[in-house]
Formats: C-alpha cells, sequence, structure tokens
C-alpha cells in the first residue's frame, strides 16, 4: 500500500497553490491517501523519540508554536508505515511532483513530524526548505 496520493498530487493546480495568500500552502491531506493517514497516526513513534520545541520566540510577536518535532534522521529506524512514506518522499514521482509546483529542481527537503502538546497529529509530511522561496517567483 501507498501512503502518498499520486494521483491527487498530479492533479493539483500548481499555480493555484502559488496564489495562497499569505504564503504558498499545501495542506497534508491533499498529500496523503485516506488511509495511509489514517495508519500513519495510529503508528506515530512515542513521544519520547520527540524533541521538545516550546517557548521560541517568533517574528512579528507572533505567539510560541509550542510542539514536540521528530527530525528525520537516515541512521534512525522508524515504525510502519513511516518507512513507507519516507521512501515514497524520496522517491522520483515526489520529486517530480515538487519540481512540478515549484518550477525548477534547486531544493533539499526536509523530513519530519509534530506532536502539537498531547494531540497527536500529522502536521507536516515534508517541508521544503529553499532560501527565499516566498518572496521569489517560480521559475
Amino acid at each position: 500500500m501507498t501512503i502518498l496520493d499520486m494521483e491527487r498530487l498530479n492533479a493539483i493546480d500548481t499555480d493555484a497553490v502559488l496564489r495562497q495568500k499569505p504564503y504558498p500552502y499545501l495542506p497534508a491531506h491533499a498529500l496523503i491517501t485516506d488511509e495511509g493517514y489514517s495508519r500513519l497516526r495510529r503508528s506515530l513513534p512515542p513521544r519520547e523519540r520527540f524533541s521538545t520545541v516550546f517557548g521560541r520566540r517568533r517574528r512579528y510577536g507572533q505567539a510560541p508554536h509550542d510542539r514536540y518535532v521528530l527530525q528525520y534522521r537516515p541512521w534512525q529506524s522508524y515504525p510502519e508505515p513511516w518507512e513507507t512514506l519516507i521512501d515514497e518522499l524520496k522517491g522520483e514521482s515526489y520529486r517530480r511532483f515538487v519540481v512540478r509546483l515549484l518550477g525548477h529542481d534547486k531544493f533539499m527537503l526536509a523530513l519530519h513530524a509534530e506532536r502539537l502538546l498531547s494531540v497527536a497529529t500529522l502536521r507536516r509530511a515534508v517541508e521544503i526548505r529553499l532560501p527565499h522561496l516566498l518572496s521569489q517567483h517560480r521559475r
């Protein structure tokens, strides 16, 4: 079984995503099958594996975004179906989708999962880290 919904991803209007305000955003439910999401939630690694991110100052006077974060490290093991998701995110099909979304291939994927205090949630499966992504145009 796959976790990423490549059919849904391939149907996404990338220009519409990039026009969203206040910034381009694609929610996890647009990326992952419903069954895959359920499997990921049921098998979320224990909280002890997550780092705490509490009280971190944010720009523009925003309140802290308190959460637990599990940063992907290739030398660590992850429960199924997380290993499947990681393999799919590192695969060629997903990379082609991100290239289509951004209009170029100059990006690095940073994988992490978050738990918001006591509520387990898949906040973002993938964060695309690009310098000045929000202020630059495609291509």
